[in-house]
């Protein structure tokens, strides 16, 4: 710092540890007056502005630095939300031939497992069609907040109730199964059996 008098200069480096303060002969006035490039004062003043610059980069680096870190965890974040958003869609296999939507989600509330946290709201069904093999309805749902049942794993299934009309594999209860892999074919619409032409 450029300062007129030792004094002020003894001041200023008590309280500004880690610089030197740069001494002029000059009063207020002439203090920042040289008289060439190679004048003692103007070198010292040069040099010293170097080193501002200096600093002043290195600090904009980190800056930098910084805000790029930053940028880079919101986009983790926003990954990691876009992911927990595309695992809450589920496909719930084995549903009944006889049930339609409000059926099956009435059944889905019934399950604890599958309840979601306080003020969640329950599964959306985004499609419910035939599945593949015409024993049982495929569906799609979205759920708002990840169901108990899927904190570990990919898969839940619970038996279902026994229904007349609902045919059984092997003598095996029937059962509703969630997963959230989509392995395999997924049925998402089927037209019914009126609706179908042979050309």
């Amino acid at each position: 710092m450029l300062t007129p008098g030792r004094r002020s200069c003894r001041r200023i480096r008590r309280l500004s540890p880690g610089t030197f303060p740069l001494e002029s002969a000059g009063d207020h006035i002439g203090m920042t007056k040289f008289v060439s490039a190679d004048d003692p004062g103007f070198v010292a003043v040069f040099k010293e502005l170097r080193r501002w610059i200096r600093d002043m980069a290195a600090v904009e680096t980190l800056r930098h630095a910084a805000s790029d870190r930053s940028r880079a965890e919101q986009q983790s974040s926003d990954d990691q939300q876009q992911r927990a958003k595309v695992s809450m869609v589920f496909r719930i296999r084995g549903v009944p031939l006889g049930w339609d939507v409000h059926q099956l989600k009435s059944f889905l509330a019934q399950q604890e497992e599958l309840q979601p946290r306080g003020g969640s709201v329950g599964p959306v069904i985004s499609s419910l069609a035939g599945d593949i093999h015409g024993r049982s309805r495929v569906a799609t749902a979205t759920f708002s907040d990840l169901p108990p049942a899927f904190r570990v794993g990919t898969l839940w299934s619970t038996n279902l109730p026994s229904l007349p009309d609902q045919p059984s594999l092997f003598g095996q209860p029937a059962r509703l199964t969630l997963d959230n892999h989509f392995h395999g074919i997924t049925t998402l619409y089927s037209p019914a059996p009126e609706d179908h032409k042979i050309e």
